[in-house]
């Protein structure tokens, strides 16, 4: 219950939240981990990694959507956010994959308008969707890949690497 109080608040400002540089919820680029989780206390949990490294991550499990349980990661460079990335935990098969990026789809939409660009590529082995927005110097990338007949992966991202490199023009 307490994950599901999270959610409804974090997506709906997600779906509500027309700042430039938005990423997840109430976070933007460059926000700091420290900040994420004084924003969502006891939610996010540091991910193990090099401690040499200049990337950080933080995750959160069974982060739901529309019914559908997700993983979510940040990833902090150089201690600022760069990158949100939700994820299907394990395969889904892929009707279900396909009814998921349908909804969010939907979703998305309703926040950002048309796709920038989408992509359908059926082949006998491989299947992958991929649909693209950019708004407000926030690159978003909605995508189901998998082999044909066999499971599948959906996955969501949120970053500004793009547009960081744009801005150096």
């Amino acid at each position: 219950m307490k994950s599901i109080i999270v959610f409804m608040f974090i997506f709906f400002n997600l779906m509500s939240n027309s700042q430039a540089q938005s990423l997840f919820g109430t976070t933007s680029y460059g926000i700091s981990p420290d900040s994420v989780k004084a924003l969502y206390p006891g939610y996010f949990k540091n991910t193990p990694s090099n401690k040499d490294s200049v990337i950080t991550n933080l995750s959160l499990r069974d982060y739901e959507i529309s019914g559908y349980k997700y993983i979510v990661s940040l990833d902090f460079l150089n201690n600022k956010l760069v990158k949100v990335k939700l994820w299907t935990p394990g395969n889904i098969n892929l009707f279900e994959a396909q009814v998921r990026f349908d909804e969010l789809t939907r979703l998305l939409k309703t926040k950002y308008g048309s796709e920038f660009s989408r992509k359908k590529d059926v082949r006998s082995y491989f299947y992958e969707l991929k649909s693209v927005w950019n708004f407000n110097k926030t690159n978003i990338i909605l995508e189901v890949y998998g082999q044909t007949n066999e499971n599948a992966i959906l996955t969501l991202e949120y970053s500004t690497e793009a547009s960081a490199e744009a801005d150096k023009l």
